[in-house]
């Protein structure tokens, strides 16, 4: 009589879980597939991508593509994998000599071999799908504390180009003080001016808690040299711990137009410019910066230009 097998009764030292996908490379023919691939890869970065291709015809799929342009990083190819007898969609790891049972045999004899693929999504693709749905977020209307923020300064500054009447004439803390009214109105005790941050008193300062959530200066347009200064300005308020900032750009320009395109080439010339990121609109700009004391540590910065009323 033959007994049957037991599992030790043996406590192991420790149980690791992960999550991972196991996708052929027949699977991603189509853009709508790649798309797909590269959006889960986005939404689910703790998890594994394993691509698996024939040994003997490579990739030949769209990931070779997204390859090449840096959308998807191949980070280790290991050779001798088989599909499994008996799981579908499921592969195992044999290597010649170091066979335990006779099914292993088999499989090295009539299965072909496979190219187990490590998949990674590059910084820059993720960069850019974060920008998309930061952009998503803020047009569907879910935002995020700053996001939010930002959209009220964007709606209170609209009002002010709507009906210009009663704001004809006032200058920078007379309009810092109608963002101060709206903003505190919306988020009370949270809006404070003039307020004691890092290096200076920045105009307007929104926090959470003990935690900053906006940075923000009002300046009326005086020109790329000035917009510089005030960059400068932002920066030396931020702690290490802020890393949201905008700028409130009031212009009295007859031609606005030529503002707004002053405005890119200006940030891009500053010492601390990163990169830029899309517009949020035709008047609101966004660029990474540099911390003043920290080249490591990014800032989100948005200038939000609008064109108000001049003096009569």
């Amino acid at each position: 009589m033959t007994e049957e097998a037991t599992f030790p009764n043996i406590r192991p030292d420790s149980v690791q879980r992960s999550a991972q996908y196991d996708i052929r490379d027949t699977d991603i023919q189509s853009h709508e597939d790649l798309s797909l691939l590269i959006q889960l890869m986005f939404e689910f970065p703790e998890r594994s991508f394993y691509l698996y291709s024939r040994e003997d015809t490579g990739i030949k799929s769209k990931v070779l593509g997204a390859s090449r342009t840096g959308d998807i990083l191949i980070a280790i190819s290991e050779h001798h994998f088989y599909e499994h007898p008996k799981f579908k969609d499921d592969f195992v790891r044999i290597r010649r000599g170091r066979t335990q049972f006779d099914w292993e045999v088999e499989v090295l004899e009539k299965s072909p071999a496979f190219v187990r693929h490590t998949l990674k999504l590059s910084e820059r693709a993720r960069q850019r799908l974060s920008d998309r749905a930061l952009l998503e977020r803020m047009r569907d209307g879910d935002f995020t504390d700053h996001e939010q923020i930002i959209r009220t300064m964007q709606s209170m500054a609209k009002l002010m180009e709507r009906h210009p009447g009663p704001f004809r004439g006032l200058g920078e803390e007379e309009i810092r003080t109608h963002f101060m009214l709206g903003l505190g109105a919306k988020y009370q005790g949270q809006v404070t001016a003039e307020s004691l941050n890092s290096r200076g008193k920045t105009d307007i300062l929104i926090r959470s808690g003990d935690r900053t959530v906006l940075v923000v200066e009002c300046k009326i347009w005086h020109g790329p040299k000035a917009l510089t200064g005030t960059i400068d300005q932002l920066l030396s308020y931020l702690t290490w711990r802020d890393d949201q900032s905008a700028i409130l750009l009031f212009s009295r320009n007859v031609r606005f137009s030529g503002v707004l395109k002053e405005i890119p080439p200006t940030v891009r010339a500053h010492p601390k410019f990163a990169k830029q990121l899309p517009n949020l609109d035709e008047t609101t700009f966004r660029y990474v910066v540099r911390h003043v004391d920290d080249d490591q540590r990014d800032i989100s910065l948005t200038v939000l230009a609008f064109n108000v009323p001049r003096p009569t």
